[in-house]
């Protein structure tokens, strides 16, 4: 069994009847999670290594419709930090204030002399991400436009559900991101899984970490 540094989770479905012990009974893992509160669908979950630091990323009240979980890894130079992110399906008003609000608080989260990583399932599989194509809808270009003025490259290139990506490995630099291939899906889901490499330095060293989605 791959013992994973790293584990995102988009759509968890947890809530709060389900305690940590029980998504981590072996205590391996520091576990950040963000439930969606309404119903049981949605939901993101963080589980990372004790073998390495991390600080979680702490968002305002005016991100708290938002289904994410930000962290750092403080021991990497330069520091490394990951949004994992969920954007629920949606086209209506609703989803247009989320796209807006989801990518000012990534902009307002986005460190200095930090490198970033997002993932996550943002529901958008009308964006061409090897052609630079998107819809001109307030959802679609909204998220596409943030992801080229931030300079971020999309490295998830086949299909995670069906014949269409809905799941994305940001980042704005693309040295961090060594290895991306898929794997079966976890469970029921009806997602393919995605095991991606970092090459990281710290401590003068440089190190590899695993990480799965």
């Amino acid at each position: 069994m791959v013992c994973y540094d790293f584990i995102f989770i988009t759509e968890s479905w947890l809530t709060a009847d389900i305690i940590v012990s029980l998504l981590d009974p072996q205590c391996r893992y520091t576990i950040m999670r963000n439930d969606r509160l309404n119903n049981r669908v949605g939901g993101v979950c963080v589980l990372i290594s004790k073998n390495h630091t991390s600080v979680q990323v702490t968002f305002g009240n005016i991100y708290s419709n938002l289904e994410i979980v930000g962290f750092d890894l403080p021991n990497v130079v330069p520091v490394v930090r990951i949004f994992v992110v969920y954007r629920p399906p949606y086209y209506d008003m609703n989803a247009e204030l989320y796209a807006h609000t989801l990518t000012h608080c990534i902009t307002t989260h986005t460190g200095k002399n930090h490198n970033h990583i997002i993932v996550g399932d943002l529901n958008l599989p009308q964006i061409k991400w090897n052609s630079h194509c998107c819809p001109i809808d307030h959802i679609n270009k909204k998220i596409f436009d943030f992801v080229l003025t931030h300079g971020y490259s999309q490295l998830v290139d086949f299909p995670t559900r069906g014949n269409n990506i809905f799941d994305v490995i940001l980042t704005d630099d693309d040295s961090i991101v060594t290895t991306v291939k898929l794997c079966p899906p976890v469970g029921y889901s009806d997602h393919i899984a995605i095991e991606f490499t970092m090459t990281l330095t710290t401590a003068g060293r440089g190190v590899t970490d695993g990480f799965y989605n």
